[in-house]
């Protein structure tokens, strides 16, 4: 907006009078009529001290429409630290604002509105008092939330040095969205150096016999062996048919559904099971990365929307992974979409995986709506899966498990566990459907789920624990 339109439409309004402003006003209409009516010398000497007040009002709001049009104007820009942000870890913000006019603003408060879910450290707010073409810089803390956030429309608050006018307004600028990255659960080291075992199959890296590019072995021919694999020096040395064994690597597919229903955004903010579970999806993904596993990641969100990565592999696969998990992580405000529209997103996700092809693992983290009736539709079609020789792993996190973690006292704890045993039961029932159609089960809180679902993948491995 320029200096120019601002000021034109700010004159056609009168600027809004603090009460200071309108008891000034007022002792100068008393004064002049006084003084009319009096009408003596004394009389004439009130009316000219109310005209200077009135005089004093009209240039004060002179001037203070002025400061209003440049403050109006101002450009914002913002900037945090770190980049990029991490739950639960502090985070810096920077906002620089910016007088591009030639008229200064002075006696001004600029307040910032990060996002409602976030816990502000510091006041996000600070005096300004900006010279023409100049900055000033504000600067505040907050403790984010997981996931991707759109900031609010900053606020200048302008009055005049007397007090007589203050105006209020919302800046018209672009405000920027932040994607917040979950923190990474304890993955223990010795896991990722475990040793594998000689084995005629598998789904994950391991040494085992086959055609590759490393050499292993030799050993003596068998009739199942190729011919073109036979080491003619080594059979004419030792007197009998020897063949070259080399190490071949297999690897484990694994697909990560992280289904966001409605129900998983419930509870205390840094404890709710939408956030635990990406974490989880995040370290899983870490860990696969680590153990050079191929893998993808699918999102369901709570409106039904569908968002997949392509196959990953490696670091950069794991930070893509990490990054879509943020930032399709979105706190639903006022659209949920109906359970039908996210079923339907789920069944969709699955038909996906089942084009993939066969021996892959399947990992969804969901509550399944937390109603036994919507998991036996989800367990139907993951049993699809199950039938094509796939691995499916339900990953179920308990609300009561989640929420009671915010419980500090420890008797007002044990007693909320009493009072939710109806609903824990409810998720056997759940648990108890899905084994039912072949898909294995984690029923579990957050202390023990990764470490149960590990013990359960390298299980699949064959690792030597």
């Amino acid at each position: 907006m320029s200096i120019e339109s601002a000021l034109s439409s700010i004159g056609e309004k009168v600027a809004p009078l603090t009460p200071r402003g309108r008891g000034v006003l007022f002792v100068a209409v008393l004064l002049l009529v006084s003084g009319l009516i009096a009408g003596t010398v004394e009389g004439y000497a009130l009316a000219s001290l109310a005209t200077a007040l009135f005089a004093l009002v009209i240039v004060e709001r002179f001037f203070f429409v002025a400061r209003v049009a440049s403050a109006s104007s101002l450009n914002v820009r913002w900037s945090f630290s770190p980049d990029p942000p991490v739950e639960g870890r502090p985070l810096q913000v920077r906002v620089v604002v910016e007088n591009q006019t030639f008229s200064p603003v002075e006696y001004a408060v600029f307040i910032d509105d990060p996002p409602p879910l976030f816990r502000v450290k510091s006041p996000p707010s600070a005096p300004l008092f900006l010279l023409a073409k100049s900055s000033a810089v504000v600067e505040y803390t907050v403790e984010p939330v997981l996931g991707r956030h759109k900031w609010g429309k900053p606020r200048i608050i302008v009055e005049d040095p007397l007090g007589f006018f203050r105006w209020e307004t919302v800046l018209p600028v672009e405000t920027p969205t932040l994607t917040v990255y979950p923190q990474l659960l304890a993955l223990p080291r010795r896991r990722l150096g475990l040793p594998t075992v000689l084995q005629p199959g598998g789904i994950t890296k391991m040494r085992r016999r086959g055609i590759g590019a490393e050499f292993m072995e030799l050993r003596e021919y068998s009739v199942d062996d190729d011919s073109r694999l036979i080491d003619w020096k080594a059979t004419a040395r030792l007197g009998r048919l020897m063949v070259k064994v080399f190490e071949q690597e297999s690897y484990m597919r694994v697909v990560l559904i992280v289904d966001e229903t409605p129900t998983m955004f419930r509870g205390v903010i840094g404890e709710t099971k939408i956030e635990y579970s990406v974490r989880l999806a995040s370290t899983l993904a870490e860990y696969f990365s680590k153990r050079y596993d191929y893998f993808r990641v699918i999102i369901v969100g709570p409106n039904g929307e569908l968002s997949m990565s392509p196959w990953l592999r490696g670091r950069v696969g794991a930070n893509y992974a990490r990054r879509l998990l943020a930032e399709k992580t979105v706190w639903p405000r006022v659209h949920i979409g109906s359970k039908a529209e996210s079923v339907n997103a789920f069944f969709k996700a699955v038909d996906t995986v089942a084009v993939s092809g066969k021996n892959m693992l399947l990992i969804v983290i969901s509550d399944f709506h937390e109603s036994p009736t919507t998991a036996r539709e989800y367990a139907i079609k993951l049993h699809e899966l199950v039938e094509h020789n796939n691995t499916v792993y339900a990953i179920m996190p308990v609300t009561a498990l989640f929420e009671v973690r915010a419980l500090k006292d420890k008797i007002t704890a044990n007693i909320y566990k009493l009072l939710v045993y109806e609903s824990i039961t409810k998720y056997k029932e759940i648990a108890r459907i899905l084994r039912l159609y072949g898909v294995k089960t984690v029923v579990a809180g957050p202390q023990d789920l990764l470490h149960v679902l590990l013990n359960r993948i390298e299980a699949m491995r064959g690792v030597m624990v």
